[in-house]
């Protein structure tokens, strides 16, 4: 699916520095303004290889790791399971739905 290509995109990127945070915010941005979605922000975590020194993203990026709206400003993501607006499953299948089109 293109969420998983998305996914792996951001997996292969292996030296970071703050511009490829940037980017990857960037990338994600686009992608899924593409399926009429706002990403609003999100986290990554890194961690650091001891045998190369290189810094390394180490984290997956899913509903669970940003926060998305549709363009009508309703939440899809935890925030739902959150703030008690509905179900997190119902609400991720619906991401899943709107990208697999």
């Amino acid at each position: 699916s293109s969420f998983c290509r998305f996914v792996k995109f951001c997996v292969y990127i292996s030296i970071l520095t703050p511009d490829y945070t940037y980017i990857i915010g960037e990338v994600a941005k686009d992608f899924f303004e593409k399926f009429e979605l706002t990403l609003v922000d999100f986290k990554v975590e890194f961690g650091y290889d001891n045998e190369t020194g290189k810094i390394l993203l180490c984290d997956e990026f899913s509903p669970d790791t940003c926060r998305l709206w549709d363009k009508l400003g309703h939440s899809l993501d935890k925030d739902v399971f959150r703030n008690g607006a509905g179900n997190v499953e119902e609400t991720y299948s619906a991401i899943l739905k709107k990208i697999q089109k």
